[in-house]
Parts: C-alpha cells; structure tokens; sequence
C-alpha cells in the first residue's frame, strides 16, 4: 500500500489549494461527482463545488446535511431547501459570490443545464468550458 505524504486532515484542503493555484484567480463550477469527492471528501449523490481564490463552497441538498457535517467540516455549505432546485441553489450561489466568469465542466454537465444555467444568472456570470 502506497504511503500518503500529506496528513488525512489536510488532503483535500491541498487538493483544493492546488486547483485555486491552477485556475488563477478564476472561478471553477465542479459538477463531476468523482471530481467533487477528489476535492472534498463528499460522498453524496448530489452535489457541486463552486471554488475560487475566495471561496469552497459545497452545494448540495437537504438529505445531506449531516453527512457534510461530518466529511467535509472544513467546507461553507449551500443546501438546497426542499421547495427549490438545484439549479436555483447554484445560480444564487453563483451571482451571490459576484461569479462573472466560471470555468465548468462541460462533460460532465448537459446542454440543458447549461443553457438554464446560463439564464438562471441572467448573463451576470459568464459560463466557459
């Protein structure tokens, strides 16, 4: 078995400093649930990452709540309330953290998505893959 150089605690914070390095002052909305668990520990069915030099925010929903509690204690949390969308959660999220330009997954999110993504924000962010 493989030794890990960095200590349990600080995997997925480096994980993530790493990719704030890498996007340069940019804004990254991670979609991929194989991605999301690579940056945060999270285990969950549903979820996204929005991440940038000023923020990791795990966006997910109500059935999680003390899961995220539990694996990703270091994370700002978005939950989803039960009479919404995920959809709205991360287009709130987007222009409440004043996103203007976001890298996104483009393989991992539909076209539909995107184009109601798109005009959830109302053009005040910019979608890029």
């Amino acid at each position: 078995m493989a030794e890990n150089s960095e200590p349990d605690g600080d995997l997925f914070p480096q994980r993530r400093k790493r990719l704030i390095e890498q996007l340069a002052g940019g804004s990254m909305l991670v979609s991929n649930l194989i991605n999301v668990r690579y940056l945060t520990g999270f285990t969950g069915s549903n979820a996204f990452l929005l991440i940038n030099d000023a923020i990791s925010l795990l966006l997910t929903d109500g059935r999680y709540v003390e899961q995220v509690a539990t694996e990703c204690p270091d994370l700002e949390t978005g939950i989803r309330p039960v009479d919404s969308s995920m959809l709205k959660l991360v287009a709130d999220s987007l222009k409440n953290n004043s996103v203007e330009k976001c890298l996104v997954e483009s393989d991992s999110i539909t076209r539909a998505l995107w184009r109601d993504l798109a005009e959830a924000t109302r053009g005040e962010t910019e979608l890029t893959d």
